[in-house]
């Protein structure tokens, strides 16, 4: 299995990779890998360091970088957005146990 980021970076910069591979199906939107940091960091250094985040996505002059890397953009969400991604493993695991009986 290969994720979307990757396929689509493959097709960008290495397409000869992708010879012979094809897309048997997709998964349903969910949210993309976090920003994760050491959870006992002060408050005011977790507002610094999303502060640094916001302002290099926002940086003009980051566009071209960005760009290259398939960045579009960061937003802060809710930790219960993750929970769907649990969601489509519990489904998974549910078809892998109906498809072995």
């Amino acid at each position: 299995a290969i994720d979307c980021v990757t396929y689509a970076l493959l097709g960008r910069y290495r397409p000869d990779a992708l010879s012979g591979i094809r897309k048997l199906g997709t998964t349903h939107r969910a949210p993309g890998i976090p920003y994760v940091t050491c959870a006992t960091l002060a408050e005011d250094t977790v507002a610094r360091i999303r502060a640094a985040v916001f302002h290099t996505f926002a940086d003009p002059g980051l566009t071209m970088v960005r760009q290259a890397l398939l960045l579009q953009g960061v937003q802060e969400i809710r930790l219960s957005e993750y929970k769907r991604i649990l969601e489509f493993q519990n489904l998974s695991t549910q078809h892998q146990f109906s498809m072995s009986k």
